[in-house]
């Protein structure tokens, strides 16, 4: 999964959503946001620089390959 992390802090994370990728948030906002937590941007299974694997996608499947990152990424 690519991801980025901008920034130190509190991390959030932002999901595009589906068939976008980090690529679409503003360099504006992403530098806003990180002025003060640490930002986590990811593309999704199946969009951006992710892996698009042949098979029916999910909410579920979305949700726990966030929560996958989270735990790479050692966020509780």
């Amino acid at each position: 999964m690519y991801y980025e992390i901008h920034g130190d802090g509190f991390p959030i994370i932002m999901i595009m959503g589906l068939g976008a990728n980090a690529d679409w948030w503003t360099p504006e906002l992403l530098e806003g946001i990180s002025r003060y937590f640490k930002l986590i941007i990811f593309d999704n299974r199946g969009a951006g620089r992710t892996d698009k694997p042949e098979m029916d996608y999910s909410i579920k499947m979305f949700a726990d390959d966030t929560i996958s990152l989270m735990n790479v990424l050692n966020i509780d």
